[in-house]
């Protein structure tokens, strides 16, 4: 590969600690790997044609090709790397595992067969110390740096990063990942003229590196040329098809400036990406066709391109934004449904037919009156027909219809500004931002929404307005007229922040098994998120317990749940390979118990739960694990009532609040694994949810440590579980066990 000539001119020259760094290294590298292997151009030339053939969808052939190379080539690292990314996409996680563990008991000194394993490894730690011992082997074999460098950068070190770039760009001037690594770090430290330097200087070398157009285009987006932006964007996806990181930015440029030749150009680029075929995620690319459009007001445009990626893939939540823009709502919510909750499809469904036999025939006022009622604030607005109201009533839906629309806007406005810093007293303080939002009702509508908003708040946790609450002349008691319900709250050190969504279930009285309470908790599911933070309180939880009631949030668990059966799209050799795999071999009883090789264990979970259940009950087993925080909390709730309780919880978790929430994330997920409909299911998500470095939240760290329990007791009882190898790591058999060894094993923690 050409070296990189103009390389120094746009970095900083090295400072004395990199060669300090290599001479230490070199000098304690331990036997010396032996001459470096050099590879024929025309290897390299047969790397490139894997590039045509996979952005032409033809991975089998590119397959056939590397492993033929790999052969002939066994230590050409990019091709095993390239081979080993399609043998990851098609979940052989163990296998790929298996045999680079097995290289490199074989040959402990090549530095390749570490870096190579390092690269497939779960945890950054894991990875960083391969990489370190690939470049204690061999200091200037620059893939161990290149490996350095992107730990680094996952661990958010951009100046570490950029110094194992340094330094494997001096071994290796010409290493290509390293020199795109590079522009990566130059655009996160906002160096975008840098960045742009050294990706034309790429670019003279590789014109047809799709990676190289689309970091240009980053690097210009940066600078502010948009002419420059859009011919990288658009060559990038000439390129490669796939690159949805530039198809998502030309949409924004659609939809930021839908009428200005920048907003023309890109829809141009996008209508010329989306005709060529093959056509990889096509999906995806009528999702952006159908954003683009309405951003245009193409409306009939729109809907058919969303109708198209809704059969294709239903896990883009954006689906749902456009489809309901229609008049046939109800046909398209009940398709957004049809990969959820049951029960809830349902009722829906129902509801939407029942709606339509009265208000259906076209725009009226009626209409829009009883879509505010549905919490189609958007629908109502978009449907006011263009005509005057000619009576009172129908310039009383007109006034609350636009006044509802302008309450939602405000409180946007409002949950914006509490998120920011500048605003302190806003959003530090959660019964000032409760006084701004009624407030903004009463000045908007005329209702009195001051009374009735009570807080309620855990020590060290933070506090939140009582949902559960309706109160006539309270902010939720508004917002009920319009199926919509408020959350706020703000954690102990964090910021004021709030959720809007529309009702599409509830409330409704549950009695979760060992309810003690005289008053039933309270269940709500909502979707179609007006105001949604991006923090962890209300951000993307698909269901969240407070005080004495909880909420499944659609918006996020329909296209979770969508994203979990794409296990069942794979073809029935795949499928029976995973559930037959016995895992990775493991010498000693640690090895055994070890989580941080998580392999393709969390798949052949998934797929044992559909093989039990016939489909997949993820809403199901969100709504039981939201029952177990109820439940906990009746341990430590009301305080007064519970102080012992309280204080062993703070003492046990040092008064640290992470701490302390993730052991109540461990007992909630207790609850979904002893009582859940799908146990295995459960036990999929911990060990989705495996951290990959020691910095976890809550979530993480409260599943880590309760799955980590779960192998412990279950390798404490392997004599009672025949269909257990000793000999295999116990993460990768747990979907051998029946539903009901799972429950015991949970009761028994």
């Amino acid at each position: 590969m050409p070296g990189d000539r103009g390389y120094h001119a746009a970095m900083p020259k090295s400072s004395v600690t990199i060669f300090v760094v290599s001479f230490l290294l070199s000098a304690c590298a331990g036997p010396a790997p032996g001459p470096r292997e050099t590879f024929e151009p025309a290897l390299f030339e047969e790397l490139a044609q894997v590039r045509g053939l996979r952005a032409s969808d033809r991975d089998p052939e590119a397959r056939r090709l590397l492993e033929d190379l790999v052969r002939r080539a066994p230590r050409l690292v990019e091709a095993h790397r390239q081979l080993q990314n399609l043998r990851l996409e098609g979940h052989e996680r163990n296998a790929l595992l298996r045999d680079y563990e097995a290289k490199v008991a074989a040959e402990p000194d090549r530095p390749e067969w570490r870096y190579l394993l390092g690269r497939i490894r779960h945890h950054l730690t894991d990875q960083r110390t391969l990489f370190a011992e690939a470049a204690q082997l061999d200091a200037d074999f620059s893939w161990a740096w290149h490996g350095l460098a992107w730990v680094a950068l996952n661990e958010g070190d951009l100046a570490a990063a950029r110094g194992h770039i340094e330094t494997c760009l001096r071994v290796e001037p010409g290493h290509l990942p390293a020199r795109l690594l590079l522009v990566r770090v130059l655009l996160l430290q906002q160096e975008a003229e840098d960045a742009l330097l050294v990706v034309r200087r790429i670019l003279a070398d590789e014109p047809d590196l799709a990676e190289a157009w689309s970091l240009a285009a980053s690097a210009a987006q940066m600078i502010g040329d948009r002419d420059q932006e859009l011919r990288a964007r658009a060559r990038a996806l000439a390129l490669d098809p796939a690159a949805a990181e530039d198809r998502d930015r030309l949409v924004q440029i659609v939809e930021f400036r839908p009428d200005d030749p920048a907003g023309r150009l890109a829809l141009d680029i996008l209508l010329a990406g989306a005709a060529r075929r093959p056509l990889i995620d096509e999906a995806g690319w009528c999702l952006a066709l159908a954003r683009a459009h309405r951003a245009r007001h193409d409306a009939a445009a729109a809907e058919r391109a969303a109708a198209r990626a809704l059969e294709l893939d239903r896990r883009d939540p954006v689906l749902r934004e456009i489809l309901e823009a229609s008049v046939d709502w109800p046909r398209y919510r009940a398709l957004y449904f049809a990969t959820g909750d049951r029960e809830i499809a349902a009722a829906i469904e129902a509801r939407a037919a029942a709606f339509e036999a009265r208000f259906g025939g076209g725009p009226s006022y009626a209409r829009c009156d009883a879509l505010l009622d549905e919490g189609l604030s958007r629908q109502a607005e978009a449907e006011l027909p263009a005509a005057a109201p000619a009576t009172p009533v129908e310039v009383a839906i007109r006034e609350r219809v636009l006044a509802h629309r302008r309450v939602e806007a405000r409180l946007g406005l409002l949950a914006e500004q509490a998120a920011e810093e500048r605003s302190e007293e806003l959003g530090a303080d959660l019964e000032v931002f409760l006084a701004r939002v009624a407030a903004v009702i009463e000045e908007e509508t005329g209702y009195e929404a001051h009374r009735g908003n009570r807080i309620l708040g855990v020590p060290l946790v933070g506090s939140a307005l009582d949902s559960s609450l309706a109160l006539s002349g309270s902010i939720n008691g508004y917002f009920r007229r319009s199926r919509q319900i408020l959350y706020a709250g703000r954690l102990v050190g964090g910021r004021v922040q709030a959720l809007l969504m529309t009702i599409v279930s509830g409330p409704r009285e549950v009695r979760p098994e060992g309810w003690r309470s005289s008053r039933p908790c309270q269940e709500v599911v909502g979707m179609m998120a007006v105001i949604r933070p991006r923090e962890e309180l209300f951000g993307d939880a698909g269901g969240r317990a407070l005080f004495g009631n909880y909420y499944l949030d659609l918006d996020v668990l329909l296209p979770w749940q969508a994203r979990l059966s794409e296990v069942l799209r794979l073809d029935p050799e795949t499928r029976r390979r995973l559930l037959d795999d016995d895992g990775l071999p493991a010498a000693t009883d640690a090895e055994r118990r070890d989580l941080h090789r998580p392999g393709d264990a969390a798949d052949a979970l998934t797929l044992r739960a559909f093989e039990i259940h016939g489909e997949l009950p993820f809403v199901e087993m969100v709504r039981v694990h939201e029952q177990g925080h109820l439940l906990d909390s009746q341990r430590y709730l009301p305080v007064a009532a519970n102080l012992v309780g309280n204080l062993l919880l703070v003492l046990r978790n040092g008064f640290d609040r992470a701490a302390i929430m993730a052991e109540l994330e461990r007992a909630a997920q207790l609850q979904a694994l002893r009582c859940g409909p799908a146990p295995h299911l459960a036990l999929a998500e911990m060990v989705r949810a495996l951290p990959r470095s020691d910095e976890a939240g809550p979530h993480s760290r409260g599943y880590r440590d309760l799955l980590q329990a779960f192998v412990d007791r279950l390798a404490a009882r392997l004599d009672q579980h025949p269909r257990m190898r000793r000999d295999r790591v116990l993460i990768h058999q747990l979907h051998r066990l029946e539903e009901a060894e799972v429950r015991v094993l949970a009761a028994e923690l």
